[in-house]
């Protein structure tokens, strides 16, 4: 990925984690990017992760043992990034099988 600063005229070479990256979110400023990065289990499993353009520092949001959607938005203060993920198990009785499944695990987070 090329990240371009028009202010200060230049353009540099951003090297990934070299895992499959999607959902590609920037905050409103401008200064961070998060996005979603697959682990395991043929790309269900995922982390967000994202990297601070000031600073030139990456970081980990989440740890990546669950289905963690791709990021959806940054509140403006940008103190907060708000996904989905499927993080709870609350197993219930299946009436039919007379077996425990797990149902509506899908929820949002901030």
């Amino acid at each position: 990925m090329l990240v371009v600063n028009v202010a200060g005229n230049t353009v540099r070479k951003w090297e990934g984690r070299g895992k499959e990256a999607t959902g590609w979110l920037f905050s409103p400023s401008g200064r961070y990017v998060v996005w979603r990065e697959t682990v395991g289990n043929e790309g269900a499993l995922g982390r967000l992760v994202g990297h601070d353009l000031m600073e030139d520092r990456p970081f980990e949001l989440t740890a990546g043992n669950s289905m963690t959607s791709r990021p959806r938005s940054v509140s403006t203060v940008e103190m907060y990034l708000y996904f989905l993920s499927r993080r709870t198990i609350d197993p219930a009785y299946d009436e039919i099988n007379f077996d425990l499944g797990s149902t509506n695990t899908m929820r949002p987070y901030a």
